[in-house]
């Protein structure tokens, strides 16, 4: 078999550099339409029952994580809050919502001084493993434990996508971690349509 000249090698570094450049955008823009189905039942930080998706005309500001999480749940979190006071008076039309993968150590206490340390509006839910593992199987997203040093100071790598959910309850968006705020406000907006 000859090998490959310089020039397909270059074609091919290429194609494969403009793709890793572009996936980031292609995620940011609507999926699919697809229906939201069954909706399933998680435990929100004052012990209330909640269907998720919620389906109640509001387009939701969807995150996984943790509260012992050392980086990306607090910084998707403030973005969050950014997103909710840059939207001023329509923030009433958007719910933020963070589900904790880590059931044994996020109390609802826990979870709610949590994430009200980042806006008083976003709602932390929980729920069991076999609840987590359906709506992770729903939202493709995924979670492993890290054990720590000691065995029980543990980390979980999860996915930090931010899924934006329209006024049905259908994923619209999905954000990669590390867009700004703003850009996750027009895509809101975008969601939302002309204000009253």
């Amino acid at each position: 078999m000859p090998a490959p000249s310089t020039r397909s090698l270059a074609t091919k570094t290429a194609v494969a550099v403009a793709l890793l450049l572009l996936t980031p955008l292609a995620l940011a823009k609507p999926l699919s339409t697809e229906s939201p189905g069954t909706p399933l039942e998680l435990t929100d930080h004052n012990g209330q029952r909640r269907p998720l998706p919620f389906i109640n005309g509001k387009v939701v500001m969807l995150s996984f994580g943790y509260t012992s999480c050392p980086d990306v749940c607090p910084v998707t979190l403030a973005m969050v809050g950014n997103v909710l006071r840059d939207l001023g008076p329509r923030a009433k039309e958007v719910q933020a919502l963070f589900v904790s993968l880590d059931p044994e150590r996020d109390s609802a206490e826990r979870l709610r001084r949590y994430v009200q340390h980042f806006h008083p509006a976003i709602l932390g839910l929980s729920g069991s493993h076999v609840e987590l593992r359906r709506l992770g199987q729903r939202f493709k997203v995924t979670h492993s434990r890290r054990p720590g040093a000691d065995g029980e100071n543990y980390t979980l790598d999860h996915t930090a996508n931010l899924y934006l959910l329209d006024a049905e309850g259908r994923v619209a968006r999905i954000v990669p971690f590390g867009f700004p705020p703003q850009h996750v406000t027009r895509q809101v907006l975008e969601l939302l349509g002309p204000g009253q």
